[in-house]
């Protein structure tokens, strides 16, 4: 069945066409150097993306979900590299990430592989999960504003993981530990911080918040996050994509994490419980987002938000670096890639922290 999917209501300028890229960022057909280096990346990962699919081949099959046999199996990496190849080198024609991200899922899901990384991310969570009550103590022992930046830190801290990558709560404390000193590359910190101290503002009714990678990024970096934010009395929709890319989570991962969170705080529990914490699908299915193109059930919700979070550098920065909205957002993410972040002018792992607020907000 069609998912139906609808222009995201916060999105500024109203009537006019959205555009999820940006210039000179992500769309390959800016010179021929970009186009080349992008092909080159996705066909340098095809490899380890069809070991990937494999061993969730495996982890489906022993979870007693749909899988193919194992001669199948294989002969559906094969022929995923292979296509892969040959589309690449087709190429005639300006091609956007975009494009190449949705032309890789759409040949995993070609040859049979559903989800190339579940096992990966039934991993991830599971790790994160163990670690989540520590952390939630140790948040909770702090001032407020010593905890509001080290929520922050942590969500930088826990988007450095990817496929697989994350080694625990002593990686991930090292990582938060050693992330660069403030002032970030792009630091609106101290106006965030500002923002939630100000007693002469409401708290914010409702905040929408986009989250990555399953794993340690979802659970022990936006968990936090979104807990922080329920306690200062606003309500939060989390909204992951409908449909697998990469590690990313989705939305049936996440409802499954978030029951498992539920056990282990009471707060995120009375939240689901009372309706305070909703989960939400965005109807994407790519490492980037197109905000033209969300759930209708998700831009109903976001009729009534005024706060938006993007997390992660496909969402907050490859699709939506100039994105505009008619609330206040944040765009959170670490600059992982050598390529982009030659194009924003930042180091490697730069931590990436915008706040756009609206004028008397």
């Amino acid at each position: 069945m069609e998912r139906r999917v609808t222009r995201f209501p916060l999105l500024l300028p109203e009537g006019e066409a959205y555009q999820y890229e940006v210039e000179n960022l992500t769309k390959c057909c800016t010179n021929t150097e970009d186009l080349r280096y992008w092909v080159e990346h996705f066909l340098l990962a095809s490899t380890s993306v069809t070991r990937y699919a494999l061993e969730a081949n495996h982890f489906l099959r022993a979870s007693g979900a749909a899988a193919l046999p194992e001669g199948a199996a294989q002969q559906a990496a094969a022929r995923f590299v292979l296509e892969w190849e040959r589309w690449s080198a087709g190429l005639q024609r300006p091609v956007s990430v975009w494009e190449l991200c949705l032309e890789r899922e759409r040949l995993l899901r070609e040859v049979g592989f559903s989800d190339a990384y579940a096992h990966v991310k039934h991993n991830e969570n599971k790790a994160a999960l163990c670690l989540l009550p520590a952390l939630l103590r140790e948040l909770d022992a702090m001032n407020d504003e010593d905890r509001l930046q080290t929520l922050f830190e942590g969500v930088f801290a826990g988007n450095i993981f990817d496929l697989g990558d994350g080694g625990g709560a002593a990686d991930f404390l090292r990582c938060r530990d050693k992330l660069p000193p403030r002032p970030w590359f792009v630091d609106d910190f101290t106006a965030i911080k500002q923002r939630f101290a100000d007693n002469t503002l409401a708290p914010y009714r409702k905040g929408i918040l986009f989250v990555d990678n399953a794993g340690t990024d979802v659970v022990l970096g936006m968990v936090p996050l979104v807990r922080e934010l329920l306690r200062r009395g606003t309500n939060v929709v989390l909204s992951a994509n409908s449909t697998p890319a990469l590690n990313d989570i989705t939305h049936p991962e996440l409802v499954q994490v978030m029951d498992q969170v539920a056990l282990v705080d009471t707060i995120l529990a009375d939240a689901v419980r009372d309706g305070r914490l909703k989960l939400v699908a965005s109807g994407n299915g790519c490492p980037l987002i197109d905000l033209g193109q969300v759930s209708v059930e998700l831009a109903e919700e976001a009729d009534s938000a005024d706060l938006v979070i993007l997390e992660g550098m496909g969402r907050a920065l490859q699709s939506n670096h100039s994105a505009r909205f008619k609330c206040d957002v944040m765009k959170l993410a670490m600059v992982k890639d050598a390529h982009v972040a030659e194009k924003l002018g930042c180091p490697l792992m730069a931590c990436f922290c915008r706040f756009e607020q609206l004028p008397g907000k």
